[in-house]
């Protein structure tokens, strides 16, 4: 059994043969330790057989340049399938530069029907068990930031358009605070939490730290209601017992916008 991206059955057999895929072939992250193990030679290995196998694009090695030195040196092996991946993805180039008649240019990117089209993409992407909008007490917001990056402050903004006296409360990992002033505050309360984390390379992991999980285990379990706004993969909230949950998968100013709606209401 082998990842997709190191199964010559599944990229030639199934993709291309098969399903007469055409395009180009792009790996799994082989920084991933599922894929292509920790130490550097296995990673190494990994980007051959995924060579091999028939992808035209390694993605995100540890250390690429550790890793173009070894298939480097083992060129003898795959010399044919770099060549072969090299001319489809000046093709691919060369397609592209066809569609597009005309230079891409800041004043074609960004216009008025780009953002309706976003927004309404957006709109319809979320998915939400939250019932009925509006909630009958204010809300205590919990804002849980993976990525020490201060997001949530569109989502805190919609929600306070409705509920002014909503008490706001950000915690990232650098969080100094105690556990009890958290569950001091939510308890017997309804709680908002919005939940921030990316998932990208050289992270070294998805989903939110050990600390902020126990302190997001707990904060549902002190208050009285609870909703999750989920502005990240939908995996990371998985075993989290709310009673109402909302994917946005993303945490773009929009997705916080409109999820911000569904909970208070038009």
């Amino acid at each position: 059994r082998l990842p997709s991206s190191l199964s010559q059955r599944t990229i030639e057999g199934l993709l291309r043969e098969r399903m007469k895929f055409k395009g180009l072939v792009i790996t799994d992250a082989m920084n991933m330790n599922a894929v292509s193990g920790s130490d550097p030679e296995s990673v190494g290995k990994a980007c051959l057989s995924a060579l091999k196998a028939g992808a035209d694009v390694i993605l995100h090695p540890e250390d690429p340049e550790w890793v173009i030195d070894y298939l480097y040196s083992k060129r003898n092996r795959v010399m044919s399938r770099v060549n072969e991946s090299y001319r489809k993805i000046l093709k691919a180039k060369k397609r592209v530069n066809k569609v597009c008649s005309s230079p891409l240019t800041i004043k074609r990117i960004g216009v008025s029907s780009h953002w309706q089209t976003a927004r309404q993409i957006t709109k319809r992407s979320i998915t939400a068990n939250i019932g009925r909008p509006g909630l009958k007490d204010t809300p205590v917001i919990l804002v849980f930031d993976d990525d020490n990056s201060k997001a949530g402050s569109v989502f805190i903004k919609g929600i306070k358009n409705r509920y002014p006296e909503a008490k706001t409360l950000y915690i990232d990992n650098r969080y100094k605070g105690k556990t009890k002033t958290v569950l001091d505050l939510i308890s017997d309360k309804v709680l908002l939490a919005a939940v921030f984390s990316r998932i990208s390379a050289w992270k070294g992991r998805n989903g939110l730290s050990p600390k902020l999980t126990r302190l997001f285990e707990r904060s549902l379990a002190a208050s009285k209601y609870s909703v999750i706004a989920g502005f990240c993969c939908p995996y990371i909230l998985r075993g989290l017992k709310a009673d109402s949950v909302i994917d946005a998968y993303s945490g773009s100013e929009m997705a916080q916008e409109e999820a911000a709606k569904i909970i208070c209401g038009p």
